[in-house]
């Protein structure tokens, strides 16, 4: 897809048009990756919790997270399991339904409800949106 590197840094339309293709497609991987690790984190966490009983920081700060409105009325009589499986399916639900970007504020969104915080993530601490504005979504 991407052309091979000219001497004279010249290029025809049509090869920018696959360069900017190719980008489009890299930043929807990278998006779809992180999405992937994210929902990965949870569901172990919370298969570890179902095997086990073990708590993970993940699970808690997800239940956190989740909106009191949002809850069933019958939530108070609900085993912590089921809670812990209705916030699960909540996160997993919107992670699944919504349109990530790799924006800084769109990883804030997926990362702080499962205690993920942008410190961490040294390798990350940028937004490059900017870049790519000309061929993708923002």
């Amino acid at each position: 897809m991407l052309p091979a590197t000219s001497a004279t840094g010249r290029y025809t339309p049509r090869q920018h048009d696959h360069v900017r293709g190719f980008r489009l497609l890299a930043c929807a991987e990278m998006e779809a990756c992180i999405e992937d690790l994210v929902l990965d984190s949870v569901e172990a966490a919370y298969e570890t919790w179902v095997r086990n009983g073990q708590s993970h920081a993940c699970l808690l700060r997800l239940l956190a997270y989740t909106p009191r409105e949002s809850f069933p009325k019958y939530w108070e009589q609900l085993p912590f399991t089921k809670r812990l499986e209705f916030v699960k399916e909540r996160f997993v639900g919107w992670v699944r339904a919504s349109n990530h970007g790799i924006k800084e504020s769109d990883l804030l969104a997926l990362f702080g409800p499962v205690g993920i915080e942008m410190s961490e993530l040294a390798v990350l601490n940028g937004d490059y949106s900017d870049e790519r504005a000309e061929f993708g979504p923002r």
